[in-house]
């Protein structure tokens, strides 16, 4: 059974949990405001979303940091599906909001998998 290379620094750890619990806020609401007006298609992604990053939050010990970097780019694309669709629908600020959201998902995520790649090739 191979060793999982964890990122120890506690501080990368907090930024990073404070990240997924930030997106289980987001998604959740959004989610419930996306059924609540019967827009399925945008609720169901923002749902799995919330779910994904809870459970990201509740297994962080037990996860790689190339899951961690998953749960990142997956929810740049939740965050830039809800920004079009937030655009689509007549919002005038909102989607900038959830495009600026994306944007520190990816930039985040690319983060943490470069720090990954780093600690894998020491290996």
């Amino acid at each position: 059974m191979s060793k999982i290379n964890h990122d120890t620094n506690p501080r990368r750890q907090r930024a990073l949990r404070i990240t997924l619990l930030l997106g289980v806020l987001v998604f959740g609401t959004g989610a419930i405001d996306a059924f609540s007006q019967g827009q399925w298609l945008i609720g169901i992604p923002q749902a799995i979303g919330a779910i994904a990053n809870l459970l990201g939050v509740y297994f962080q010990k037990r996860l790689t940091p190339a899951f961690d970097a998953f749960l990142l780019f997956t929810n740049y694309i939740v965050y830039m599906l809800t920004s079009i669709q937030a655009f689509a629908s007549g919002s005038q600020y909102l989607p900038y909001a959830w495009f600026v959201a994306g944007i520190a998902s990816l930039v985040a995520g690319a983060f943490v998998f470069t720090k990954f790649l780093q600690t894998q090739r020491r290996a």
